[in-house]
């Protein structure tokens, strides 16, 4: 029987402490959120699927003994913490598919009216539990798919001989495993002669883990060096190399542990089939290629010790990337629950299959929520395009980059438009992403090409997140009749263009920036002018003019890491003079700050933050554009506008907030979607907030990536 690595009843989780093997067998206990984050972070499991499932669970430990009283409440926290969960190894896209899933699950109960918050949240609790056994059962699939694929391509008949690398067996996973589900199955068929295992430098998963699972399961097996993989397929007659995945790209790119790139190197040397064995949920159709897949650097002690032996010699510097890329040239198939795709088709048969097919994601199987409600409900072959034509006959031409959004549910026979209601940039980038035109630059609910009595809709409710990439792939608003009917006939309407900017918040300025700050109401008269303070200030300022105020410093620098520069969405003749400063500001609301508790309650009043937008400082080369200036303000591609403790706003009034509590501050630039953006998932972070009222005691600390919220 396989090893069992995690262990769950509502209420009850346990993983095994891969930290511990092979020399201790231990199950630890996971008590919530932040107990999962850790033993994601620190590697006490580790492997993408098992990531997602541990991730999850860990948040329905959390909530299940938990009253919410609402489900605005539950929402916020489901989200909130799932995104959080997200950054802890960033590069393991199936915690973040699984987290996507689940957001758009939340959204979705939170608007149907026919249930209440403890119906919601016993229907989220199903949803995420239903993940244990669909992950077995697609890596049985997955195990079943490689043998035949393996099997089938023998340029000898009998017993093979395979070499796998890392660790893709039950400890990466719920069970049974991917790479190491092959090599269980052909194990099954009586068709495995042999298994060689790397050892996996620098973390030694192959030694600590695969050797363990492959002695407990008696499989034949040998563990050899990662650097002896060329004599290896050289002397041993290897029959095919399998490995697992964190990320596939669109293009078949993968990204897996570190070493797998050189393995496939070598294996089409000595022309040995290269097989990559995953679930569909690690295929990321976002990610045009494996250049845009973030790779985590881990520690230098990973590499300089073993245990607490230091092996490397003091003071040498190192490089430690946890994963690598292997181009899809080098990978011969990859291997799904759902069959075995090749690499440099994967997006077109990816995409096609999932039109074609009944392929089940994880709320669908927890069978927690029902169809969604929209005026067409074959709603996988959605086609999309964009109509500027004020006549009846429709404009179908590929080029057209603004327009209404028109939708077709019947291979392009009869077309209609969408509901206005809820459309934002979120939505239009899905559009301008599905029709391969860029990014959305501007889009509104609008009368500009036509109504719904000309045009009439098609497709209503329509809630994205902006990572999607197609409109298929949104969820859609189950109360439309109540914003979409005859007294309100807009239409969706967007603008795509190549080019966009992108801000990108800088988690380690804003954590490592923070203090706690005091200071006399008489000395911040320019921060009471732009309602910068707690609500209480304003009334006892005119009594109490020396009273304290304490506050939560912290910097914000916004970098343009997109394509084209970022300015204010207001001309000139619309900006605000703020006379304490002596210059104006180009956007009322560039930031958000807000404290929450840990259920997403808000503890302290946030505050709009307007911005004067300026380079303030630009990576090597690029030539800063922008000053604060009564005319033309932004931020150069390539630049920075930092805005220092020292400047008055930049702070979270805590005076009244309670003292020796854990809080969560929340960041988030273009809040509002005001601006149009390649991305907004980094436009926010969180950070772990230690409140004492005291400065030399209040920390923050553990800032993550947080997207923006699809509503506040």
């Amino acid at each position: 029987m396989p090893l069992q690595s995690v262990k769950y009843a509502p209420g009850k989780l346990e993983i095994l402490d891969q930290l511990l093997l092979p020399v201790q067998s231990k199950y630890l206990a996971v008590k919530g959120v932040e107990d999962g984050w850790k033993a994601i972070n620190k590697m006490q499991v580790r492997g993408a699927p098992a990531i997602a499932i541990v991730g999850c669970l860990s948040l329905a430990v959390e909530i299940f003994p938990e009253s919410y009283d609402s489900k605005k409440t539950l929402r916020q926290e489901i989200e909130g913490k799932l995104n959080y969960l997200v950054s802890a190894r960033p590069t393991a896209v199936n915690m973040k598919i699984a987290a996507d899933e689940l957001i758009a699950l939340a959204n979705d109960l939170t608007k149907d009216d026919s249930i209440n918050v403890d119906q919601m949240k016993e229907r989220f609790l199903a949803a995420t539990e239903a993940m244990l056994q669909k992950d077995i059962d697609d890596n049985r699939a997955i195990g079943a798919n490689g043998a035949s694929i393996i099997l089938k391509n023998l340029k000898r008949e009998g017993p093979v001989r395979i070499l796998t690398h890392c660790n893709t067996g039950s400890l990466a996973t719920a069970g049974y495993g991917t790479a190491l589900g092959v090599v269980r199955k052909l194990h099954e068929l009586k068709k495995l002669e042999h298994v060689y295992c790397t050892e996996t430098r620098p973390y030694n998963q192959g030694a600590r883990l695969t050797a363990y699972e492959l002695v407990h399961d008696q499989l034949p097996a040998t563990l050899v060096l990662d650097s002896m993989v060329a004599a290896l397929l050289r002397a041993k007659n290897i029959a095919a190399v399998v490995v697992g995945a964190d990320r596939v790209a669109a293009n078949g790119d993968t990204a897996n542990k570190i070493g797998t790139y050189q393995i496939a190197v070598i294996a089409r040397h000595h022309d040995v089939p290269f097989f990559v064995a995953a679930p569909l949920t690690s295929i990321d159709l976002q990610i045009p290629s494996g250049d845009h897949i973030i790779i985590e650097e881990r520690p230098d002690r990973e590499m300089t010790h073993v245990g607490e032996h230091r092996i490397a010699a003091p003071g040498i510097n190192c490089w430690n990337p946890a994963f690598d890329v292997t181009p899809a040239s080098l990978i011969n198939g990859i291997i799904t629950e759902r069959g075995v795709f090749s690499p440099q088709k994967l997006k077109s048969e990816i995409t096609a299959f999932l039109e074609a097919s009944t392929y089940l994601s994880i709320v669908d199987v927890a069978n927690t929520i029902q169809q969604p409600l929209n005026v067409e409900t074959n709603y996988r072959n959605i086609r999309v395009r964009l109509n500027n034509s004020h006549v009846d006959g429709m404009n179908s031409e590929a080029t057209v980059r603004e327009g209404r959004v028109e939708v077709s549910f019947d291979l392009g026979q009869s077309w209609g438009t969408i509901c206005g209601t809820y459309w934002s940039f979120r939505e239009a980038n899905v559009v301008c992403r599905q029709l391969n035109l860029g990014y959305a630059v501007s889009t509104a609910q609008s009368l500009t090409y036509g109504d719904s009595k000309r045009y009439p809709w098609k497709m209503v409710g329509t809630l994205c997140r902006g990572t999607e990439n197609t409109l298929r792939d949104c969820f859609r608003e189950k109360n439309y009749p109540k914003f979409c009917d005859s007294s309100n006939t807009k239409l969706a309407v967007v603008r795509c263009v190549e080019k966009l900017p992108d801000l990108n918040l800088d988690l380690a300025i804003t954590e490592t920036s923070a203090f706690l700050d005091t200071k006399r109401l008489s000395n911040l008269t320019c921060a009471m002018e732009e309602k910068c303070l707690a609500p209480d200030a304003y009334e006892i300022r005119s009594s109490q003019a020396d009273a304290e105020r304490k506050l939560l410093r912290f910097a914000t620098r916004a970098e343009n890491v997109g394509t084209a520069d970022f300015n204010p969405y207001a001309n000139f003749a619309n900006w605000q003079w703020h006379q304490c400063h002596k210059h104006y500001h180009s956007m009322e609301t560039f930031a958000t700050f807000d404290i929450y508790d840990r259920h997403y309650k808000k503890q302290a009043e946030g505050h709009k933050a307007s911005f004067c937008l300026r380079d303030t400082g630009c990576r090597t080369g690029i030539t800063p554009r922008y000053t604060c200036g009564n005319v033309t303000q932004g931020i150069t591609v390539g630049c920075w506008d930092t805005y220092n403790t020292t400047l008055d706003c930049q702070w979270l009034d805590v005076t009244n907030l309670s003292t020796n509590n854990t809080y969560i501050l929340r960041v988030a630039l273009n809040p509002d979607y005001l601006i149009g953006e390649m991305s907004y998932e980094n436009n926010g972070a969180e950070c772990l907030l230690y409140y004492t009222g005291n400065r030399s005691t209040t920390t923050l600390s553990q800032c993550v990536r947080a997207p923006l919220w699809f509503a506040n």
